[in-house]
């Protein structure tokens, strides 16, 4: 190639693609992330379940956003009324709910840059916070739908209130886990994927907070649990067709051997998933020795012992309403052909592109 043609081609094609950089470059180092942080905290903050704010917003590597020291209020619900039981008298009022305070130290967001020139959304995120690190990559397309992958790291547990409600007593310990979700066309009937967890030295309780389970008037009006250790919790939830199948979750320490199984079938919105789940535990000689508590329990129980020693929990209702049920017998487990163990060896929904390998 002459020496001509040379400089030519770096006069038609450098000198544009010098120029496009710097654009690019002066864009993003003055772009007016004030303004966006306003707006992604006003767009947050309309569902009237939470309100977000944002301490600063800047540029990260790759064309992302970066935002510092995020605060997640999770506004209260109204806790729902408990009958009377018969002969009881009357409880008093429960006390008013408080906002669930969640503060990330750091949010960041890059987005692919070729998805977003076909109108699809492909971006990767990492949150610093709670004692640990969560990241992923999130893809969605108008007429596909969307996928998620998500891996967490060292989270502590203690710090994540809306665990701490669902439970209904103090839970502590560091979490770890993986998601891969695929939803097609955004419908929850037809999801797929998996959920692994795992929780190291895992306890609930303090000694002062009660669990309340109705059932007679003993449990229905709360005993008050010292912690109890849970050591290694953890197992596998499989997602097939929209029903989400928990596999081998199970604990077991010195205090309590606990198992957690059933399903629980996806709808939108996910908080009105129904669940048919079903938790059973035993719990130990030492554990009643140590506490004499445990042996009223046990006796307060009694329509939910088990042939095998375990005492059994059905938890039933939707996601955001749960509700225990003392029951020796679980829900039946109809899987068939789907919501089982998949076969080793069989294909795994795909991630990228929707695919399926």
């Amino acid at each position: 190639m002459s020496p001509v043609l040379v400089n030519r081609l770096i006069k038609w094609t450098g000198y544009p693609l010098f120029g496009l950089t710097t654009f690019v470059v002066f864009l993003y180092i003055t772009f007016p992330y004030d303004k966006l942080k306003d707006r992604i905290e006003k767009q947050l903050s309309t569902s009237d379940d939470m309100t977000v704010t944002i301490d600063a917003l800047g540029p990260s590597p790759l064309l992302g956003v970066s935002a510092e020291r995020v605060l997640v209020t999770m506004k209260p619900r109204p806790s729902p009324p408990v009958p009377p039981m018969v002969g009881a008298e009357p409880s008093p009022p429960p006390p008013k709910p408080k906002s669930i305070r969640i503060l990330l130290d750091e949010v960041s967001i890059n987005a692919g840059l070729l998805a977003l020139l076909r109108g699809a959304t492909d971006v990767s995120f990492k949150v610093r916070g709670l004692g640990g690190v969560v990241s992923g990559d999130y893809e969605a397309e108008k007429k596909k739908g969307w996928a998620l992958s998500l891996e967490v790291e060292g989270m502590s547990l203690a710090r994540l209130p809306a665990v701490q409600e669902f439970v209904g007593l103090p839970v502590k310990g560091v979490l770890a886990g993986e998601v891969k979700l695929v939803v097609p066309q955004n419908r929850w009937s037809e999801s797929s994927g998996s959920i692994s967890i795992e929780c190291e030295g895992c306890s609930v309780g303090d000694g002062k907070a009660k669990l309340k389970i109705p059932g007679n008037a003993l449990t229905a009006q709360g005993i008050t649990m010292p912690r109890i250790r849970l050591g290694q919790f953890g197992g596998e939830i499989k997602v097939e067709k929209g029903v989400a199948s928990l596999e081998n979750v199970s604990a077991k320490s010195p205090d309590v051997e606990v198992v957690l199984e059933g399903d629980v079938h996806l709808r939108k919105p996910i908080g009105f998933s129904n669940s048919q789940a079903y938790l059973r535990f035993k719990i130990s000689p030492e554990l009643k020795k140590r506490d004499p508590k445990f042996e009223l329990l046990e006796s307060g129980m009694a329509q939910a012992k088990r042939p095998d020693g375990f005492l059994g929990l059905r938890l039933v209702g939707t996601l955001k309403n749960m509700r225990p049920v003392p029951s020796a017998v679980g829900p039946a487990q109809q899987r068939g052909g789907g919501g089982g163990r998949m076969p080793r060896g069989a294909p795994r929904p795909g991630f990228r592109g929707f695919r399926t390998p």
